[in-house]
């Protein structure tokens, strides 16, 4: 049997990931319960049929190797929408851009290359933006989690106070969006 991981299973985790982020950080309560409801009420459509997924999509499974992309490392394989690797590929994005500005270029133009390359390569879906943005938002609630509770590879005060501004910064993030798309 295939594993195959649609948007109720993520939305599980996030729920999680909300009741213990919102018990760490009383003060972000109000917005963690918010960015949960706006996934419930949003939650896209399992595909059909399933796409092959990467299940771990980020910056550090890429290589570019004599003009080829390479992709790596499939241990987190499975099945699912395509909208979940896009939407933990850009969750790694705008990481990387909120904690190393200049580094690429402005976030909203790499998600729109992004779409524009995917588009070029797949077929038609016109709510292909909408589910990546659903998957997405789903992992910024998730990474937030990791980096407020995960203390083993940098346990230093120093390390942790600048992951858990790093958390509060990403959720800022979610908020702003939610408001401008709202």
């Amino acid at each position: 049997a295939r594993s195959i991981t649609g948007p109720s299973a993520v939305l599980a985790d996030v729920r999680r990931a909300v009741a213990d982020l919102a018990a760490e950080l009383p003060g972000e309560a109000a917005s963690l319960c918010a960015q949960l409801a706006r996934l419930e009420r949003r939650m896209p459509a399992a595909p059909d049929p399933p796409s092959f997924l990467h299940g771990d999509m980020g910056t550090a499974q890429l290589l570019w190797n004599a003009g080829t992309l390479v992709v790596l490392d499939f241990d987190a394989c499975t099945h699912g929408d395509p909208a979940l690797d896009l939407g933990k590929l850009l969750t790694q994005l705008r990481r990387l851009a909120l904690r190393k500005p200049g580094k690429l270029p402005p976030f909203g133009a790499l998600r729109r290359d992004l779409f524009e390359a995917y588009g070029r390569w797949s077929k038609d879906d016109p709510s292909l933006e909408r589910r990546v943005a659903w998957y997405e938002r789903a992992t910024l609630l998730r990474k937030i989690h990791g980096l407020v509770f995960d203390t083993s590879r940098h346990p230093e005060a120093e390390a942790l106070e600048r992951r858990r501004g790093e958390a509060i910064r990403l959720l800022c993030d979610i908020a702003r969006d939610s408001a401008r798309s709202s």
